[in-house]
């Protein structure tokens, strides 16, 4: 036993001082500090209470390790023989996922409750339930905390963990305790894993004369297609405005989003931007729509169930004045992970890589956000709150906060109005929306896109 802690010392010391001269004194500090690490392993072999594997300490140290970067962040260990060039194959490349939410399918898998999550202090929040899906159709809400799984407090677990727990057998059930705001106490609720969910496309129909109502319950590859031929018939029905509701639409990846945003941007205008230290990092998605809708006015509804390829969708019609958004600040997930294979291809580490901005550098993620100096390898650390607290300028130079999700032009979180799920109510169920009539007050007033902002209250900061 102690000769292989020996070996473990050794060889991270080994692996500190090659590191050390290849990045040089910038990181010499911190690995120097792996000594102290060393001398624990030694403390803990010799005087815990019964001996301890030094597998499960080495596992135990590289999990704290991570879980104090983000709780996106993972040691992810395979459980079979990782195929020749696969992600967990150490000959191919690192892999990159741009999710927006836990998953970015456009069908519930089978097995699946529909839950997407994502992390707030320190617990594991709710981002929305998959429109149709057992939790969905159970009454679990967005914004619930995911206490325990089958008894278990779900306390320091991490993403890729919490999701395993959720699947499992189609048709097996799972008992989920949650908390939901201004509830005392937590309740119960016992899921059947889904066998097969189809996921609502876009739909939409006319709410009165001139105005259209277009809903994308999850954003998937189909979905720029789906609403761009929705439009097309809404305008041949004589629709001149819109109202596109996003509430509740927590599914689909980054450039999913960006597809769906640049139905409504002029060409070259920009989406998204990459912020990181990856390959990716400074990459921008701009708009190549050969025929966008430019001049209808929209209004764009959005709620805390609303993130990742939705919130790209926000931010950059929110950038470019091209909509105006109502509703409540959306949740504020919009990271990327990598997954790095590690020798041997028996293990990975899942790193989060990049984070995602507005055109106009406005931080999305609830992550914190480092600035980067061009002249520096590492982060202004001073930096890494302040950029949630400053303001951008839009196009037209109105001033917007960045930072914890998107925040609406208008801020419906007073009202009691919520998604109201209508993508299983019948038509006509929209106008008992308050959120949609304060829409349609809106665009009645509107004869051109910018008319919209004329509903943002007198006082609006600006450049």
């Amino acid at each position: 036993m102690r000769r292989r802690f020996i070996a473990i010392g050794l060889f991270v010391l080994l692996f500190a001082l090659g590191w050390w001269a290849g990045r040089g004194r910038a990181s010499s500090d911190l690995y120097a500090r792996l000594d102290t690490f060393i001398e624990i392993l030694h403390k803990v072999e010799e005087n815990y209470v019964e001996p301890v594997e030094p597998q499960r300490l080495i596992r135990g140290a590289v999990h704290g390790m991570l879980r104090d970067l983000d709780p996106y962040s993972a040691y992810v260990e395979s459980r079979a023989e990782p195929a020749r060039g696969s992600a967990a194959d150490p000959s191919g490349p690192a892999r990159t996922e741009t999710k927006a939410g836990s998953s970015a399918a456009p069908d519930l898998p089978a097995g699946d409750v529909g839950l997407t999550l994502g992390a707030r202090d320190n617990a594991w929040v709710i981002v929305s339930p998959t429109p149709g899906s057992p939790a969905d159709l159970a009454g679990v809400r967005a914004g619930d905390i995911l206490d325990q799984v089958d008894g278990r407090s779900t306390t320091g677990w991490m993403l890729r963990e919490t999701e395993e727990r959720l699947r499992g057998t189609p048709g097996s059930k799972v008992r989920l305790t949650l908390v939901r705001e201004g509830e005392e106490t937590p309740w119960d609720v016992t899921l059947t894993r889904a066998r097969a969910v189809r996921i609502p496309r876009a739909e939409g129909r006319m709410l009165e004369k001139g105005i259209a109502f277009a809903r994308l319950p999850a954003i998937d590859d189909s979905s720029a297609r789906d609403l761009r031929q929705l439009l097309r018939r809404l305008r041949g029905e004589g629709a001149t405005r819109l109202v596109l509701d996003l509430r509740g639409c927590a599914l689909g990846t980054f450039r999913q989003g960006a597809n769906v945003a640049q139905l409504f941007l002029p060409r070259g205008a920009a989406i998204t931007l990459a912020r990181g230290r990856s390959e990716v990092a400074g990459s921008r998605w701009v708009a190549a729509e050969s025929a966008p809708l430019l001049e209808w006015p929209v209004v764009l509804i959005v709620d805390n169930g609303s993130a990742g390829a939705a919130e790209i969708v926000a931010g950059a019609l929110q950038d470019d004045d091209r909509a105006l958004l109502l509703g409540r600040t959306t949740f504020g997930r919009a990271s990327s992970q990598s997954e790095f294979p590690l020798e041997g291809g028996a293990a990975s580490v899942r790193i989060t890589t990049t984070v995602q901005l507005t055109p106009s550098g406005r931080p999305i993620s609830s992550l914190a956000v480092p600035d980067f100096d061009d002249d520096e390898e590492s982060p202004d650390s001073t930096a890494i709150d302040s950029a949630a607290r400053r303001t951008y300028p839009t196009h037209s130079g109105r001033a917007i906060r960045g930072g914890g999700g998107i925040r609406p032009d208008l801020d419906l979180a007073d009202s009691t109005a919520t998604a109201a799920s209508t993508h299983r109510a019948a038509p006509g169920v929209e106008l008992t929306d308050r959120w949609v009539r304060r829409a349609l007050e809106v665009l009645r007033r509107a004869h051109a896109p910018r008319d919209v902002f004329a509903a943002i209250p007198p006082g609006s900061e600006r450049f």
